[in-house]
């Protein structure tokens, strides 16, 4: 196999092949997969500056919003989730929010290939909790009047994360059937999953048993190499 513009090939007759895939679909010649493809960062395709820039999907959001000079300050009410998501929708990239969660109560997130039928919409989230360290990992199925969650990495503690008060960077690549997490520019980890195959990118902000606020930065997407 190889790996040529963002692409995995045969290497016998240069048919385009899924990960992990027992055998080329075009030529059935078998697979071994004795590497890891490697998710690099690529050139950026669309970005947002929140200190200027509309915040994604907030006009429909109903969430409070001040603009300060680092970004968006959004007040978020407890044990209630938020997103928005930019228009383009792509099957591979990588998406990165920076933002800080202000105190213990509050977390943030991006989503990648987001797809909306009529008013249900699915996709991958990526959680973190400044407050405990924590990060995690799922596919999502919701609607106004119900949500489905399937993790696919679950709570972990990791002190790259950084703390309450602190800025974090949060990315996720995603390529064929490879999600990784990125966060503070250290790889977290590696997930493979099939369901979901393209669709929109965006931020997400969460409010847990308090009343908190979360100051969004900047959201980027950005091709993969």
């Amino acid at each position: 196999m190889t790996m040529k513009a963002k692409s995995l090939l045969c290497s016998h007759c240069s048919g385009p092949l899924s990960y992990l895939a027992l055998f080329c679909n075009y030529c059935r010649t078998p697979l071994v997969w004795d590497y890891e493809p490697e998710l690099l960062p690529g050139t950026p395709y669309l970005s947002v500056d929140f200190r200027r820039d509309p915040v994604p999907g907030y006009e429909t959001g109903g969430l409070p919003c001040v603009r300060k000079g680092e970004g968006a300050l959004l007040d978020c009410t407890p044990n209630a989730s938020w997103s928005g998501q930019m228009s383009a929708q792509v099957r591979n990239g990588s998406v990165e929010l920076v933002a800080t969660c202000m105190d213990k109560n509050g977390g943030c997130g991006v989503s990648a290939r987001v797809h909306s039928i009529d008013k249900a919409q699915c996709g991958y989230a990526l959680h973190v909790r400044p407050a405990y360290h924590s990060f995690q990992l799922e596919r999502r199925l919701w609607s106004s009047e119900e949500v489905q969650v399937q993790v696919l990495r679950a709570w972990e503690t990791n002190f790259v994360v950084a703390p309450v008060g602190q800025v974090n960077r949060i990315e996720l690549r995603f390529a064929d059937s490879i999600l990784e997490v990125f966060i503070n520019g250290r790889s977290l980890a590696r997930v493979i999953d099939a369901h979901l195959g393209f669709g929109k990118v965006g931020w997400r902000v969460t409010g847990y048993s308090q009343p908190t606020q979360v100051h969004l930065h900047s959201l980027a997407l950005r091709r993969v190499g």
